[in-house]
């Protein structure tokens, strides 16, 4: 058993059309999981972008909303994200600051 706090993780930040997230891992690997803090004003990562893994974002405080060119959701703490492998996404925050837990893990057919 291993405890990590958030304040003890190397924050990465990634700028966006606006904005930027600092994105905290505490699991990396064929799994990644952490933190993201999505700071306000912003449209992270440069949209739009996809990745080969699924991903599971669950939105702890802010109102994000998340678009991926079909529609967009807005999101309050409490909702969970489901994002397919090479779906395409991106984030968005207004005047608030976002935390969201995050998933990525490889597709079955990988």
């Amino acid at each position: 058993m291993k405890r990590i706090h958030e304040s003890k993780l190397k924050a990465k930040r990634v700028t966006g059309e606006s904005g930027y997230v600092d994105m905290m891992d505490a699991v990396v690997g064929d799994v990644t999981a952490g933190i993201r803090f999505v700071a306000p004003g912003s449209n992270v990562p440069p949209p739009t972008h996809s990745h080969s893994e699924g991903q599971v974002i669950y939105v702890i405080s802010g109102s994000p909303r998340i678009n991926n060119k079909e529609r967009t959701l807005q999101l309050r703490p409490g909702d969970f994200v489901l994002l397919d492998p090479f779906e395409e996404h991106y984030i968005e925050t207004d005047e608030d600051e976002s935390k969201i837990f995050e998933v990525k893990f490889p597709s079955r057919s990988s």
